[in-house]
């Protein structure tokens, strides 16, 4: 997110101030008539950087978005905008907010469907000039159609969409009444503390905001908005270890990490890469997430024939993402039996493509050294396996080696798919780290929302 605080020479007004490695807290959300909670993401955004340049000041900060629709995909950025003067759009509007700064425009990174800025006109004054009952301002959002804010209470502004052309007609002047409500406070990040727009006029409010987010939702919904929570707490993870040198093969050891801010922590998963191989990390399973997340401690089972190992533990939760990586750890293999000449070779690369119920294999030889007589198995099992004798390790299906890609439906859990070769007297391979997978529709947890987790607006108003 890059904040963009715009002054002039003439006349120099308060902003929202920000502090370096802020974090603010949002909530994004929607709301049937039927619900007094709103259901949505939270979202945090860090402050990173701060630079005066002349008149401006630009402050940069990333926002992290967990599982939410592509246009506001993980770590991306806004950019929002505050002049020091009356916007041109302004009809008319109290003596107070003639002198203050104004929040203009929320800029996303990159645009969604054409659109790239979100337009919010509202007044922004210092802490002596606090908003008032009765206080107004009117927006023309065009030649005819123009929004007014008046404030119902010290706290609320109500929007109303009038059409000026029917200004001695009263019962055509009034358009939508209501359309959008805005709780205000001193103490909110952008003085803005709650924005809820009436979905039943979407057409008038996307004229306002230059783009249609009712659409961008993907969701049927009779209200949407957004809340600015204040700052926030950051999580942070570190010292992810083992308390080992040296691990042995086949032994159980507890992988450990130290969390800060752990109470805000709703999700928690654990990878492992062997072989220093950081390009393809294996999500472990994990049978008591709360229990882990609390004792921040996950035990695990070291596998036969690795040399090295690494760890990744990711956690979520209020919106941030965040995660930390151990140092690599030399894997000794103390009853390993010696490397027979007659071992059957497994050079293919597996790999997988997920698509909802669906997973697409696909491999490739990369010595084209197998006969005809050769055939390849496609084998499963709850654990990252080795050989085809391993307890729970099932066949899937068989083929020839001349066969390159096959499908198959999703499974509900997650598990390892790996491929395997067949000589012609019997003999198999050996998994090996590229030719082993691990699909399955529950890869991470499943955080539950209650209505208690949610916010309810203007409850009492």
């Amino acid at each position: 997110m890059i904040l963009v605080l715009s002054l002039s020479s003439s006349a120099i007004f308060s902003f929202p101030n920000f502090s370096s490695k802020e974090y603010i807290s949002f909530f994004s959300w929607t709301r049937l008539k039927t619900s007094s909670n709103n259901y949505g993401y939270n979202l945090t955004a860090t402050v990173t950087s701060q630079q005066q340049t002349n008149n401006k000041l630009v402050v940069g900060a990333n926002v992290q978005v967990p599982g939410l629709p592509d246009w506001l995909t993980a770590n991306d950025s806004l950019e929002i905008t505050f002049i020091n003067s009356s916007p041109v759009d302004i009809v008319n509007c109290s003596p107070t907010y003639k002198t203050c700064a104004w929040l203009q425009k929320i800029r996303i990174s990159r645009s969604y469907k054409g659109v790239d800025s979100l337009y919010f006109t509202f007044p922004v004054p210092d802490q002596n000039s606090p908003y008032r009952k009765y206080d107004y301002f009117t927006i023309a959002i065009n030649d005819s159609i123009h929004l007014q804010y008046q404030g119902v209470e010290d706290t609320i502004f109500m929007g109303s969409f009038l059409n000026d052309n029917k200004r001695n007609e009263p019962d055509k002047w009034l358009l939508a009444k209501g359309a959008i409500m805005v709780r205000v406070s001193n103490n909110a990040p952008f003085k803005i503390k709650n924005i809820q727009m009436d979905a039943l006029h979407k057409e008038l409010i996307a004229q306002y905001l230059g783009c249609d987010l009712y659409s961008k939702l993907d969701t049927q919904c009779d209200y949407f908005g957004i809340d600015f929570l204040g700052n926030t707490k950051a999580i942070r993870i570190s010292n992810v270890k083992i308390n080992a040198s040296t691990l042995l093969a086949d032994s159980t050891y507890n992988i450990t990490w130290t969390t800060e801010e752990k109470e805000m922590v709703q999700s928690c998963s654990i990878f492992v890469c062997f072989d220093d191989d950081t390009t393809k990390w294996w999500l472990q399973p994990m049978n008591d997430v709360s229990s882990i997340i609390e004792n921040e401690s996950y035990s695990w089972t070291v596998p036969s024939h690795i040399k090295t190992c690494k760890f990744k533990v990711i956690v979520s939760g209020n919106g941030q993402v965040v995660s930390a990586t151990s140092a690599l750890y030399p894997v000794k293999n103390s009853t390993e039996p010696p490397v027979e000449d007659s071992l059957i070779a497994n050079n293919y690369t597996l790999t997988a493509l997920i698509e909802s119920d669906t997973v697409y294999l696909n491999w490739k030889d990369s010595t084209s050294a197998y006969s005809a007589g050769d055939s390849i198995g496609i084998l499963k099992c709850s654990y990252q396996f080795v050989e085809r004798n391993e307890p729970g390790v099932e066949l899937v299906r068989m083929f020839p080696v001349t066969v390159t890609s096959f499908v198959l439906p999703n499974p509900e859990s997650l598990c390892y798919l790996g491929l395997l070769v067949r000589n012609k007297e019997g003999k198999w391979s050996k998994a090996t780290s590229k030719s082993i997978v691990s699909v399955g529709k529950k890869i991470f947890d499943t955080v539950t929302v209650t209505p208690s987790d949610t916010h309810s607006l203007f409850n009492n108003t």
